[in-house]
Parts: C-alpha cells; structure tokens; sequence
C-alpha cells in the first residue's frame, strides 16, 4: 500500500493547504479504530495482480487482537490498583487514635507524655545507651539500659533532661548506641505515635503523627 494513502487514512487533514490547521497522530496514538480503518484501505487498495496473502490478514488481525488485549489488560489492572488503594485508605482510618510503633529518629515531645520506643540487639552489648538532642545537636539526656542480651530492647524517656528537669515542648533527635568492650554500633530507633489522620499521597497511604510528621503505612512495624 502507498504511504501517501496510509498517512491520508490515519491524518485526514495533513493534505490541508498550507498554513491551515492539522490533526496528526503518532503511532502511540492509534487505537483499534485506526488500526481496522488501516486494514480495510490495504484491502482496497491492493494491487488486483498481486493480491495480499490471506495469512498475512490473519497475522494482521491477530496483532490488533493482542494490542487490544493488552490494553484492556492494563486497564484492568489499574482499576485494581484504584481498588486495592481504596481498601488500604478505609483500613488504614481505624488507626486513627490508635498507637503505632514506627522507625524514626525523631520524636515529639508533647506536654510531658513520655516517649516509648524501641531497638533491636543482632548480639549482646555490654551497655546500651539512647541519647536525646535538640535540634541544634545539644546532649540533653543520656539513658543507659546496660548490659543487654541480643533481640529486641525497649526503653522510655520522660521528658526531662540529665537534671531531671522537664524540657520544653518539640522535636528532639535519638542516638541509640550498643557498646561492646572498646567498639560501639549505632542502633536504629523505632518509636511509638499516635495516628492523628490518614490521607493518600503519591498512591500510598499516609498516616499523621503529629510532630513526627508523616509516615507510609507500611513501615508501621506494630500497633498497639
């Protein structure tokens, strides 16, 4: 088939005079439609002496099926996803005022509401220390658990300083440390929050917790 009459099937206005407007699509654009509209302008347009292989239309039709079969496929799936985002999101609303235990090294203090958080030992130390700082990298509480077996270790912090005097409201950094002999590891910290709201960003499922900010529901490791 000319190219010249594939391009009038596919663009209908490319052969507008000149300055005038056009309307062209590019190969990712064609859908179903154009791809049968093309079909039938082979036909008609196949030289009578030499006519298309019969074999060859059935491969052409079994493409067009497989290109329509994917499609639907991808729609299909992404409607799923829609639909599983959806149940995340309604599930993920119970936690709402519920305690999560979460990852972070920051935590929110709040009207002197003890912290509780959480670290987990691959082997035994001889001292675990947790310290607390400001913002500006300031030292101003140093709990140390001592001597601890390997597995998961939980610890608090009341919200006072090394004076035991109570600090001021806002966010402070967790230094979690495990010392063994004259070598020290540092330890991530997970701590527990309290879901305020949850909202959907970016496809995932966001919970509020307060001044630690946003989390994805998946790195909630407990609730309770």
């Amino acid at each position: 088939m000319d190219f010249s009459q594939i391009n009038s099937v596919v663009n209908p206005g490319a052969t507008a005079a000149a300055g005038g407007s056009e309307s062209r699509k590019t190969l990712s654009d064609l859908d179903q439609g154009d791809f049968m509209t093309l079909m039938l302008a082979q036909m008609q347009a196949q030289d009578p002496l030499k006519p298309t292989d019969n074999t060859q239309f059935m491969a052409q039709m079994a493409q067009l099926s497989s290109v329509a079969g994917i499609n639907d496929m991808k729609e299909s799936i992404s409607d799923l996803a829609n639909s599983m985002s959806s149940s995340q999101w309604l599930n993920a609303s119970g936690l709402i005022g519920k305690t999560v235990l979460v990852p972070s090294e920051t935590v929110g203090l709040s009207q002197g509401t003890p912290i509780t958080g959480q670290v987990s030992l691959d082997t035994s130390a001889q001292n675990v220390r947790v310290d607390i700082l400001t913002k500006s990298g300031e030292l101003v509480r140093q709990v140390n658990l001592g001597a601890q077996p390997a597995g998961t270790l939980n610890f608090q912090w009341d919200g006072t300083d090394n004076n035991n005097l109570a600090l001021p409201n806002g966010n402070y950094t967790l230094k979690a440390t495990a010392i063994r002999g004259s070598t020290s590891e540092a330890l991530p910290t997970s701590v527990q929050a309290t879901v305020g709201s949850v909202s959907m960003s970016g496809g995932s499922t966001q919970l509020d917790l307060g001044p630690m900010g946003n989390v994805k529901l998946s790195d909630v490791k407990a609730v309770g």
